[in-house]
């Protein structure tokens, strides 16, 4: 079935944006099931907005190039296409029912706790926010950084297979 997210965001660079973040989730829920977490995600727009990213109260966000920049681009805001002026809070700052949130790519990825990414965002001093295709309004935070605040770390030797970092504890 071929969908196309580019109607959905026009003025991205990757006209397969959307699908490779769907394709990071799919892996995820896979690696989650291996280790005994059962993950769903709810994909329609109106279960999405009713109900949230998914009944687990997981996001999971791709980010592709953090093992290359050594840090994590978290979402804060979103707008569909630069012709409207209105951001909506999103990622980390988007209100529902998200109390864990995954974040990186195949070789490397980090749980936290929702709330704890959301502190340390208030908590930068001098906050390097960008607007990327003007479309997507995210911070940087360093793997170090990440590392200090995650609640468990995932890292492959391999692309795709992961192995933990302490004991992974989840309860929605």
């Amino acid at each position: 079935m071929a969908m196309n997210y580019q109607a959905h965001y026009p003025d991205s660079p990757n006209p397969k944006s959307v699908e490779d973040g769907l394709k990071f989730q799919d892996f995820m829920m896979d690696w989650l099931r291996k280790e005994g977490i059962f993950f769903s995600s709810y994909v329609s727009r109106d279960y999405q907005y009713k109900k949230g990213e998914s009944p687990q109260r997981i996001e999971i966000k791709f980010d592709q190039d953090c093992s290359n920049t050594g840090r994590l681009s978290v979402e804060v805001a979103e707008r569909s296409s630069t012709k409207i002026q209105l951001w909506t809070p999103s990622g980390i700052f988007r209100d529902d029912n998200a109390w864990w949130y995954i974040q990186g790519n195949y070789t490397i990825a980090y749980l936290f706790n929702k709330n704890t990414l959301k502190e340390y965002f208030l908590g930068i001093r001098h906050k390097e926010t960008q607007k990327k295709f003007g479309t997507i309004e995210t911070f940087y935070m360093g793997l170090r950084d990440a590392e200090r605040l995650c609640v468990h770390k995932f890292l492959a030797e391999i692309p795709g297979q992961y192995k933990l970092f302490g004991p992974m504890r989840i309860k929605a």
